[in-house]
């Protein structure tokens, strides 16, 4: 008796196996993309997150073998003795908190932390934050909107701005790891020039575009998201920077981790880690940051 599993990687299908799904390219359609579809055995689901189709394992095996009978599938089936199971719910796609605008609308105007940290201020404006005055979970905190790729806003991240205090220096709103930020900004410099800086904080982020390098992506924190793998995916972002903190505990280790996570999908040599010189680009000089750019960011 064969396995779903089997039955699919016999027709083909190189399978990523995730747990309770696997990813793979959808060989149905001559895709090369090996996260393009999610398919889920235990519920008779694939997902083609390119095309936005929700099919069954049979129809998958149907388009795959190019059958046009639904007869003749079952008739197929059959012969390799295998049930599909039709009867479990179909499982939660994960879509993102979708926060009412109503959230921003308030934020001051005052950027003088950041402007006090040597940030430009036409830059924080293009961000579009502000400080938080309402009551609250961010009160005082210097909040950056995250929209989506339909500019809804679907996250908030905020920065302590008092230093005296023991709260959390960032304190998120909405699910990180399906942000990718700040494509509201930058995914034309990103697709343009196939390049592409990971770093960790959105300070990162403003010391590094002050300086006009803007091709970067932020994680918030040290774990690369499959959301963003699958964007460098999807858009063939060919030459990978890997800029975590250089700080010997969590950002050299973390970096290691990335590329050997990237490296899963793309070939090595198009991966790079190169570290701040100083802990973070946030920590150095304008003309730090400009001479690590020149170093290690034009081509």
């Amino acid at each position: 008796m064969e396995t779903i599993e089997s039955i699919l990687e016999n027709i083909g299908y190189k399978l990523i196996n995730h747990g309770y799904y696997y990813t793979t390219n959808a060989l149905y359609r001559e895709g090369s993309d090996p996260t393009s579809l999610t398919i889920y055995p235990n519920k008779n689901i694939v997902m083609d997150w390119v095309t936005g189709e929700k099919m069954s394992i049979q129809s998958l095996i149907m388009k795959s073998l190019k059958l046009e009978d639904p007869n003749k599938i079952k008739e197929w089936l059959k012969n390799k003795n295998v049930i599909i199971n039709t009867e479990k719910p179909e499982p939660k796609i994960d879509e993102p908190r979708v926060f009412p605008i109503e959230y921003i609308e308030n934020l001051k105007p005052d950027h003088s932390y950041w402007i006090n940290r040597g940030v430009n201020e036409n830059t924080l404006k293009e961000f579009g934050g502000g400080l938080w005055v309402k009551d609250g979970f961010l009160k005082n905190y210097y909040v950056f909107p995250v929209w989506d790729a339909q500019k809804r806003l679907v996250g908030l991240a905020g920065r302590n701005t008092d230093s005296n205090s023991n709260k959390p220096k960032w304190k998120l709103k909405g699910d990180k790891k399906l942000w990718k930020y700040p494509l509201f900004l930058n995914h034309q410099e990103i697709i343009k020039r196939k390049q592409i800086i990971l770093i960790e904080s959105i300070g990162n982020c403003l010391s590094l575009y002050d300086v006009g390098c803007k091709n970067t992506m932020v994680m918030f924190g040290v774990e690369l998201s499959f959301e963003i793998i699958n964007y460098l995916l999807k858009f063939n972002i060919n030459n990978i920077i890997v800029s975590t903190d250089n700080d010997e505990q969590a950002g050299k280790y973390a970096a290691q981790k990335i590329y050997k996570k990237v490296g899963k999908y793309f070939d090595k040599h198009s991966i790079k880690i190169k570290f701040p010189y100083r802990k973070d680009f946030s920590e150095q000089s304008l003309e730090e940051n400009k001479k690590w750019v020149e170093e290690n960011v034009r081509n």
